[in-house]
């Protein structure tokens, strides 16, 4: 079978892209013949200066997923545990918590039962007894606020404590 020859018109209705983006791309490409008199270009050719996926932008539009995704990329070195000691790196209580991130216990506690992760299960009532990893609870609400931000929720952010403290606008 033999090539298909692609003038510019037929090569931007078949990729979806101007007709001035596809003459301009390929004004530095030497054609493979021509058809009608014009210029055109077997589709590999051009396949090889467009790039007709669209590639999505570096920078996520929501936090949320750039936050997950990076996750994904960069989980050996988020995962690594560099302990000694048979307590979990980077283990905290509720009030420790509370404290590095500036906010009450109680905002801690509400995390909690919203769903944020812990190592330890202590008292619901309380808080007294949770052992969190310091970087679960931080990235947990991060996450929240992202969300909750996006949304435009403020009544979830002030339920959630996230209006204060490190997560004070």
């Amino acid at each position: 079978m033999a090539k298909k020859l692609w003038s510019v018109n037929a090569i931007s209705a078949e990729l979806d892209y101007d007709r001035r983006t596809v003459t301009k791309r390929l004004a530095t490409v030497a054609p493979d013949g021509s058809v009608g008199g014009h210029p055109a270009w077997h589709l590999d050719t051009v396949l090889s200066v467009l790039n007709p996926r669209k590639e999505a932008p570096d920078v996520a539009l929501d936090g949320l997923i750039e936050m997950v995704t990076s996750r994904v990329r960069d989980w050996r070195e988020i995962y690594v545990d560099s302990r000694n000691t048979g307590e979990p790196a980077g283990a905290v209580s509720v009030e420790a918590m509370a404290k590095s991130a500036g906010v009450e216990p109680e905002d801690v506690l509400t995390w909690l039962r919203a769903g944020c992760p812990y190592l330890t299960e202590g008292d619901w009532r309380t808080g007294a007894g949770f052992v969190l990893r310091f970087s679960w609870a931080a990235e947990w609400a991060s996450l929240m606020l992202t969300r909750v931000t996006n949304a435009n929720d403020w009544q979830a952010q002030k339920a959630l404590g996230l209006g204060k403290g490190a997560f004070a606008a």
